[in-house]
């Protein structure tokens, strides 16, 4: 292998290890990401259970509508 091709080839091995790195930062920040919306849909659905919850503890069982 020449001198020359020996450089072009660790040259584009340091292209590609900066490429990992920076694609491993970004998985890294979607990860993060995908964690809190994940924790906040898990919040707001308790909280909209226990709205739905409460709303039907107030209606009574056999309500007729009002155009009766």
């Amino acid at each position: 292998m020449t001198e020359d091709r020996l450089i072009e080839v660790e040259t584009k091995i340091a292209y590609l290890e900066a490429s990992v790195d920076e694609l491993n930062r970004v998985v890294l920040k979607q990860e993060d990401a995908i964690r809190d919306l994940k924790n906040l849909t898990s919040h707001l659905a308790a909280k909209l259970k226990a709205h739905g919850e409460a709303l039907s503890d107030d209606l009574p069982e056999e309500e007729r509508p009002p155009h009766y």
